[in-house]
Order: C-alpha cells, then structure tokens, then sequence
C-alpha cells in the first residue's frame, strides 16, 4: 500500500494568521514566506482542498496537494477563494480506465507557474511528464521546479501525528 496525504501550501502568509483561521485540527510549518498546512480533515478527503476555504479567509493564494496511493498527485491552485486550477498526474481517467478525471485541467508547466507567480515552466514540465515509480517523487521534482521548500513531501496530518520526529522541516505548530 503506496502512501496517502494532503497539504496546502499558503503564499504569503505567516504560520499566526494562517492558525487563526484555521478551524480544524493541524499542523503548520513555515519557511521563506511559505506556510504548509496539513490538515486533519484534509487527509480525509474533507477539508480545504476542494473549497479553498484558507485562500479566501486569507486573501492568498494558495497550493494544495494530494497524493493517492503513491500513485496519483493531484494540484488545486485558489486565488481569493476562486479554485483557479485543478488537475492530477497521472490521468485518473486513464489511470482507473474511468470517466473520474472529467473536469480536470491539463496540467502544463506554463499553466502551473501561470497560476502561481512563481517558477520554472520548463522544468515543471519536465517533473510533470518524468515517468516515476512514486507520486512522491513527482510531488518533490514540482516543488523543487517551483522553487518551493520540498519538506512537505511524504507527509500528511495523519503521518505527522503518528511520527513527528521523521519531519525535516521546520518545527510544526500543533493546533487542536
């Protein structure tokens, strides 16, 4: 069984303004500017990814990832609010041999660095379309592509709070 997890990445906010609009159990690490939330209900399947809900308390934008069965990674970008993006590597539809993927954005490295401001087009094309074993690897050649801290990867609420000590990035904030 390959590895599940959720994040969302906040531009411009720092980890005190992001806790307190932050209604839902979480962790929350910050580092140059960028502040990761990982979020219970996230991992779940339930929380901010889909509604953009922190982007728009925050007036920010902001990055959400998930990874399904280290197979699968699907990007939402939101602005304000507004879910500006939203596709997954590899296609679900195709992956699954389904119709699950409809309404998905093709995910492109003009359009990723389009929709956030920041980046190297060209070399998040190149992590998009690399072929990998493991969605996490993909999830780190993004970032890294982005110009994005990369010690979010492989972790999730559910990973944090079972195992803190494997985290390498900065120091999460615990909120209940």
């Amino acid at each position: 069984m390959g590895a599940f997890y959720a994040s969302v990445t906040v531009f411009g906010a720092d980890p005190e303004s992001v806790a307190a609009v932050c209604d839902r159990p979480a962790f929350v690490a910050s580092e140059a500017g960028v502040t990761v939330v990982f979020a219970e209900a996230d991992d779940e399947g339930g929380g901010d990814l889909s509604e953009g809900a922190l982007s728009a308390a925050l007036g920010a934008v902001t990055l959400s990832v998930m990874l399904h069965d280290s197979d699968l990674l699907a990007l939402m970008v939101h602005r304000d609010g507004e879910m500006v993006l939203q596709g997954c590597v590899p296609d679900p539809g195709e992956y699954f041999g389904s119709d699950v993927g409809d309404g998905l954005d093709a995910l492109s490295g003009a359009v990723l660095v389009s929709a956030l401001g920041r980046g190297d087009a060209a070399a998040v094309d190149v992590a998009l379309a690399d072929d990998v074993t493991f969605a996490e690897d993909r999830h780190e050649a993004v970032l890294r592509a982005l110009g994005l801290p990369t010690w979010s990867v492989g972790f999730g609420y559910r990973y944090l709070a079972a195992d803190p000590d494997t985290f390498e990035g900065p120091t999460p904030i615990h909120l209940d």
